[in-house]
């Protein structure tokens, strides 16, 4: 009976756990991200979306809360994590960001864009140009002076 209890405990701890790091298909269509999931740079943007989801988590950075992202055909809905948050409340009261351009549409009630989309963008093009120039060419090689 006790081996019984034990493996039931294991088994609820172990359901939250696996719950907690999956990246679930919204009520209707998209996707929904859990901070505290899988790598978001491993989840790819939705079907027509050129925007992918870990630059929409960007525009929120830095914070002390976890977030949602959904998608619809066109657009993200992102809002603060709740367990009973829905696909229709992320729509009404989260941040509406269009997934082909960046661009913020509609404010959220509980949650502000610090960052907009552009300058994401920029600061990852500069990073990516001033990396390739610092490296050097493949199979190039330096001397150092002897002595």
């Amino acid at each position: 009976m006790k081996k019984i209890a034990i493996s039931m405990a294991v088994l609820a701890i172990s359901a939250f756990t696996v719950q907690a790091q999956l990246v679930w298909p919204t009520e209707t269509t998209g996707i929904i991200f859990k901070k505290f999931g899988p790598k978001i740079d491993s989840v790819k943007p939705p079907d027509g979306f050129i925007i992918p989801p870990a630059e929409v988590s960007e525009m929120f950075s830095p914070r002390k809360f976890a977030i949602m992202i959904y998608s619809s055909d066109t657009h993200y809905f992102v809002t603060r994590y709740s367990r009973d948050q829905t696909y229709k409340k992320a729509q009404l009261l989260g941040v509406a960001i269009n997934g082909r351009t960046g661009v913020v549409e509609k404010k959220g009630l509980d949650l502000q864009v610090l960052r907009q989309y552009d300058d994401i963008r920029k600061k990852k093009a500069s990073n990516q140009a001033s990396k390739a120039t610092s490296e050097p060419a493949p199979g190039a090689f330096s001397a150092a002076p002897l002595g």
